[in-house]
């Protein structure tokens, strides 16, 4: 239980971290605290859409190694999630006070396909992050496997 709260506080510390320092350089403007909630939803709701992310990628009937077919396979779903997160950010920016709750109704309103490219963008690289951290995973536990490989047929020498 304590290694998942460490997790969870790590993630919470990560996103508004992003979020932060996507608000710098607005930050000086009159309006910054405004500006600073409005980077701090864009990245909680990022936060919140990759376990989801994760939890696709993972039921891929796909092995490790076969990267390009996870991408083709992500394709499709990367255009669905990133609306999934539009929707999101929407929930959020209205919790926090920017926006309207009344903003949620409708089928992806104008706003979304304006910053659909920008989104779409941050998912592949969520994406990437992700497959980077399982292909590092792989590594080592490959390295472990050799390791004892190695000992093993050393004690029989």
């Amino acid at each position: 239980m304590k290694h998942r709260s460490l997790r969870w506080i790590g993630a919470i510390l990560l996103w508004s971290t992003l979020g932060l320092l996507f608000a710098l350089p607005s930050l000086s403007s009159g309006n910054w605290r405004s500006m600073l909630v409005a980077s701090l939803a864009q990245w909680w709701s990022w936060g919140l859409v990759t376990p989801l992310i994760y939890w696709i990628d993972r039921r891929l009937p796909f092995k490790e190694d076969q990267l390009g077919r996870r991408i083709l396979a992500h394709l499709p779903v990367s255009v669905v999630l990133t609306i999934v997160y539009y929707y999101v950010l929407l929930g959020m920016a209205a919790a926090l006070g920017l926006s309207a709750w009344s903003r949620l109704a409708g089928f992806v309103p104008m706003g979304a396909l304006q910053g659909l490219l920008w989104n779409w963008l941050v998912y592949w690289v969520i994406f990437g992050v992700l497959e980077t951290a399982q292909y590092y995973q792989h590594y080592l536990g490959s390295e472990l496997r050799l390791e004892r490989l190695e000992r093993s047929f050393s004690k029989r020498a």
